[in-house]
């Protein structure tokens, strides 16, 4: 779990570069691999949702872990709440 965690926490601030570059958050993992983003964890399961102007939506469960996936949005950080 904590490295499904600490992927997503890293894929936020890459998306935040992305906000301040382009005025938009991006559903493309290449852009954001293009800030730094190291490839996806083995044992991740990673999915961006949604991403726009003014929000995104991520996912991370660890296929080792606990079974819980976590999210991401802008307003609610990385937590098992799930994305509206």
């Amino acid at each position: 779990d904590t490295v499904a965690q600490a992927y997503l926490r890293e894929v936020v601030t890459m998306q935040e570069f992305e906000q301040v570059d382009n005025f938009s958050y991006t559903s493309d993992l290449a852009v954001l691999q293009g800030f730094g983003l190291k490839t996806i964890p083995n044992n991740i399961n990673f999915n961006i949702i949604s991403a726009d102007d003014v929000d995104y939506c991520m996912s991370s469960k660890s296929t080792k872990g606990s079974g819980k996936t976590f999210y991401a949005t802008l307003a609610n950080g990385v937590s098992t709440t799930v994305c509206p």
